[in-house]
């Protein structure tokens, strides 16, 4: 008898800006695709930002980020509503700068799911909605 697994998600939603997409090619698996997201949080008339470093494990928000490629390279903004599941810390040592030598802490998780895209304020993606309108 094959007993059921079960998992508790610990799964954070929020709206940010997308920067540094792009693809990681382990040496010993398969590439994935990753990317930051400033994901704004506090008062709206000066929001502040917390960087959450993530992979991306769906294949429908690879292809939403992959869309958005030439907006990036352009330095438009992309802004995204996200869903990033179990998000967790990770320690590291700053080699650049004045902080060289220092640690920091990141935080890193799964980017699942994306429901909303603007690029430099104009929607581009809802989910719900049929057909993406132009950007």
């Amino acid at each position: 008898m094959k007993t059921e697994q079960t998992y508790f998600d610990l799964h954070t939603r929020g709206i940010g800006y997308v920067n540094r997409l792009r693809t990681v090619t382990p040496k010993n698996s398969n590439p994935f695709m990753a990317c930051t997201i400033a994901a704004l949080h506090g008062n709206t008339s000066a929001p502040e930002y917390t960087y959450i470093d993530v992979r991306v494990y769906n294949d429908k928000a690879c292809a939403l980020l992959e869309s958005c490629q030439d907006a990036l390279e352009n330095k438009q903004k992309v802004l995204i509503a996200f869903t990033v599941g179990d998000i967790y810390p990770e320690a590291f040592t700053y080699e650049k700068g004045e902080k060289k030598g220092q640690t920091g802490c990141g935080i890193k998780g799964r980017l699942i799911r994306i429901t909303l895209i603007k690029i430099n304020g104009h929607e581009v993606f809802r989910e719900g909605v049929a057909e993406p309108q132009p950007a």
